[in-house]
């Protein structure tokens, strides 16, 4: 089997023999393993065909993350993949460290197509299907204002230049506190964007990436898919998730979510600057100066979903987390 020397160690390569020789026998043929893109420098994920058939991806989970939410991941995308709006689950290993999954020829959702009428539809369907699954066996995810503290707490307190770390503990305390009074927990995906969601040539809609998925709020998930759509279009997405009985409490939980995910998404900007600048020589670790940045969020989601975002500068990191926090305290 030929793989990637720089992507694949020899502990991998092994792993990835005696899944394959698992799932498809001894006589099985793999071309090389193609890194997936993705939101991160470093793949977890690779790409082959198998006996010049078969397409699987091969994803490593981080064995640094608990046993449990490897399971869950698993199960996750288990269940996915059951239902049909993931792919299918071939092979996971007694630790859950690696994964083969079927791979769904088809491209990751633009901005235009996410906003066509009929993809909202599909997605609100799918969507639906999950949120109203049977949790069994699945456990709670941490809530966005745990997510927030504890990022803010890895963060060099130089690249909270823009936030203070007091205003970020009260800000995502008050947008919880609104979510907490309407408690509702489901199965929920976690990181719904549009590179996670998958056209297929015959046209169907496919979830993918069930890293983050779990039990919670289920309006996570559809906060998420709002802050890709404009103003005008986030009242029909509402429509569409609740059956066209929208309530008074549906907007204000929107709302609450919707803050809490852009201050999440502006730490998480942080820390993946702030992880590449530490691992490069010399580097010096500061806030450069951003406010003569005229890339607006949807431009800058535009180049993400088309691969044109470096995953590898920490400036294009800085910029996201920049933009996110002019959304959020200076809207034009």
């Amino acid at each position: 089997m030929q793989t990637d020397q720089h992507a694949l160690n020899e502990l991998k390569r092994a792993q990835l023999d005696t899944a394959l020789s698992y799932t498809y026998g001894q006589n099985y043929q793999a071309t090389t393993w193609e890194p997936c893109k993705g939101g991160s420098p470093q793949p977890h994920a690779f790409k082959s065909q198998i006996n010049n058939t078969y397409t699987v991806i091969a994803r490593f989970l981080d064995t640094n993350r608990p046993p449990q939410q490897r399971a869950q991941e698993r199960l996750c995308t288990q269940l996915a993949g059951d239902m049909d709006i993931g792919p299918t689950l071939y092979y996971h290993d007694a630790e859950d460290q690696l994964l083969l999954i079927a791979y769904l020829p088809g491209e990751p959702l633009t901005l235009t197509q996410l906003q066509n009428p009929e993809v909202m539809i599909a997605l609100a369907s799918q969507l639906n299907i999950w949120h109203e699954a049977r949790p069994t066996h699945l456990h709670s995810t941490p809530t966005l204002k745990e997510r927030i503290i504890h990022s803010s707490d890895q963060i060099n307190a130089n690249l909270l230049t823009y936030l203070p770390k007091t205003q970020i503990a009260a800000l995502a305390q008050h947008w919880q506190h609104i979510v907490d009074q309407y408690p509702h927990q489901t199965p929920c995906h976690g990181d719904l964007n549009p590179r996670n969601m998958i056209q297929r040539p015959n046209g169907t809609l496919k979830l993918i990436d069930w890293s983050e998925s779990g039990l919670n709020h289920p309006y996570i998930d559809v906060a998420m898919v709002a802050q890709y759509l404009p103003e005008n279009l986030q009242s029909r997405w509402l429509n569409l998730i609740t059956g066209h009985a929208v309530k008074p409490e549906h907007h204000t939980i929107l709302e609450a979510l919707s803050q809490l995910l852009t201050l999440n998404c502006h730490l998480w900007a942080l820390q993946q600057a702030q992880h590449l600048k530490t691992g490069t020589a010399d580097a010096p670790l500061n806030m450069p100066d951003l406010s003569n940045t005229t890339e607006t969020l949807p431009q800058i989601q535009d180049r993400w979903l088309n691969n044109q975002f470096n995953v590898s500068d920490p400036q294009e990191y800085f910029k996201l987390a920049y933009i996110m926090y002019q959304q959020l305290y200076h809207p034009a």
